[in-house]
């Protein structure tokens, strides 16, 4: 799986286009919602590209819910999302331990398909045209190519 790990906190961006602060899941649906909104009024999602950005973040907020912050409700999950050159970057950061993505096992491997995790991670780095960790595995950067038309 093509997941770049880089040392030390993201780049600075300035303000991003959409935030989120909460903690759990109850709020995870409302989040989506509102991220996919954000993007959809610099310019109509089509289908394809709606339903694959609802999978990634669905698949991204529920890992720091779950892996990150291990459901712990005094800990948040932070979504921001930027416009830059390649198109968007969607960053996601929760307030755990962090992790080693390159430990996570591949699921299309013989190895990998005994394991109930990574294909989530698969998933990212399928329909993100970049999939980045910083923070010792605590902040997830995904690269949304910027759309040429509709789907």
């Amino acid at each position: 799986m093509d997941v770049t790990v880089m040392e030390g906190p993201p780049p600075k961006r300035g303000e991003p286009h959409y935030r989120a602060e909460f903690a759990g899941e109850a709020a995870k649906e409302q989040v989506i919602s509102e991220a996919i909104a954000s993007l959809a009024a610099d310019g109509p999602l089509g289908g394809r590209e709606s339903f694959r950005l609802r999978l990634c973040l669905d698949e991204a907020l529920q890992n720091a819910i779950s892996h990150g912050n291990r459901r712990d409700p005094q800990k948040l999950v932070r979504l921001l999302i930027f416009r830059v050159s390649e198109g968007w970057e969607i960053r996601i950061a929760d307030e755990g331990r962090g992790f080693d993505p390159g430990r996570v096992p591949d699921p299309r491997t013989a190895e990998g398909q005994e394991k109930e995790s990574g294909r989530g991670l698969l998933i990212l780095t399928q329909y993100m045209a970049g999939v980045r960790y910083y923070d010792g595995g605590r902040t997830l950067s995904l690269t949304l190519a910027a759309r040429r038309r509709a789907e």
